[in-house]
């Protein structure tokens, strides 16, 4: 009887395990870095122009009909000013338009 419990939880174990390794496989695939390239000039309301060669990082799609694409700017020697928001995790979006 001590014998097949000492199974059974080694079965557990290795089953845990590999259900666990799919899961996390799976899990990061889904968080696959896609990149894309601007194939035309793009305004951003009030803020300025996106030139053509752009490369956005995808982000995410909603069912209400857009993308969500991450740009990333590296600034270096350029006084920013921090600016407090209510929420931390708060995304401000800006929409690209056809110029």
């Amino acid at each position: 009887m001590k014998k097949n419990n000492v199974v059974s939880a080694l079965i557990g174990l290795v089953l845990g395990c590999v259900i666990s390794y799919f899961y996390l496989s799976n899990k990061s695939e889904g968080k696959e870095q896609t990149y894309f390239e601007l194939t035309e000039d793009v305004y951003i309301s009030e803020v300025g122009n996106l030139k053509k060669g752009t490369i956005l990082k995808y982000d995410d799609s909603y069912p209400e009909g857009f993308t969500r694409f991450v740009l990333y700017l590296n600034a270096k020697g350029i006084d920013l000013k921090k600016q407090k928001k209510a929420n931390d995790n708060e995304i401000i979006p800006y929409w690209l338009e056809k110029k």
